[in-house]
């Protein structure tokens, strides 16, 4: 066996999936073993010591997480393991490039890693948004005039149609799902029409802060209803002084939490890409 080897992750091996946890975000680790998400693993002498978890989009590969061990980031493994992905893509064919998200506190060393190995550091459309909790109370809204549930009240199959309808439509940007952690779900709220989702406000927690994780739908009486819910459940159980992030990952969704937030557009997204 070769000192550094690779291993593919997913439902077919879940207990192999479970050795790599330490080195896998906890919200996908479960994707990985239930194969929603595909894992490359890697180990050093038969120890786990590295991991790079992806799906495929369209015509790209996402990159959602790679994590080596802090020991071993000048060995070759973390260059090894975007080695093996980009001979997967080559296999499965139709994809063109490799993409990931650059964490706004990337490090530098991060960073250096990403551009040694292909990568160019792009601009995507959108914009990341930080403001206060008190912002959001200032802002007029009419009380909701329909029905509004939060994600404890709603039946998890609509919760997980609604996700899968993000993805199709290309917009999931949670490393989770949305009945889960980091997803604070008795304070994100939903409006539905039809038995589906037809505007959400959801709310997940990271470190210290809030995330407006997605505010979904074409405005009106249910956005305004879902973001007016939500925003009275949250000042109940955050202080005022609580920092909200928002990622609009639309054009339309970036000009809605621009008006909200008085235009307070605070930095672009950032992707590394790769081309194949």
């Amino acid at each position: 066996m070769d000192v550094l080897d690779y291993i593919y992750l997913g439902k077919e091996n879940p207990q192999e999936a479970e050795a790599f946890s330490p080195l896998i975000p906890r919200q996908l680790l479960e994707e990985v073993k239930s194969g929603e998400l595909m894992a490359i693993g890697s180990m050093l002498l038969n120890h786990p010591n590295g991991a790079l978890v992806f799906e495929p989009e369209g015509e790209k590969i996402v990159i959602r997480s790679i994590y080596v061990d802090a020991f071993d980031r000048r060995n070759g493994t973390g260059t090894g393991l975007i080695a093996k992905l980009s001979e997967l893509a080559k296999e499965m064919g139709d994809i063109y490039s490799l993409d990931m998200r650059i964490p706004a506190d990337c490090h530098d060393n991060s960073l250096s890693f990403l551009r040694s190995s292909g990568f160019d550091l792009t601009i995507s459309g959108g914009n990341e948004i930080f403001a206060k909790l008190s912002d959001l109370e200032r802002i007029d809204l009419p009380a909701p005039k329909m029905t509004v549930y939060t994600g404890e009240e709603l039946d998890e199959t609509i919760l997980k149609s609604f996700e899968t309808r993000l993805r199709k439509e290309g917009l999931y940007m949670l490393d989770g799902s949305l009945t889960e952690p980091p997803v604070i779900r008795e304070i994100s709220a939903y409006a539905l029409e039809k038995g589906q989702v037809a505007a959400a406000c959801v709310i997940a927690k990271e470190e210290k802060q809030l995330s407006l994780a997605y505010l979904y739908g074409s405005g009106g009486t249910a956005l305004s209803s879902v973001l007016y819910m939500s925003r009275a459940l949250a000042l109940q159980s955050f202080d005022r002084d609580t920092i909200v992030f928002i990622d609009a990952v639309t054009e339309s969704g970036s000009r809605l939490a621009s008006r909200l937030l008085n235009g307070d557009m605070i930095t672009t997204k950032k992707h590394a890409v790769k081309s194949l």
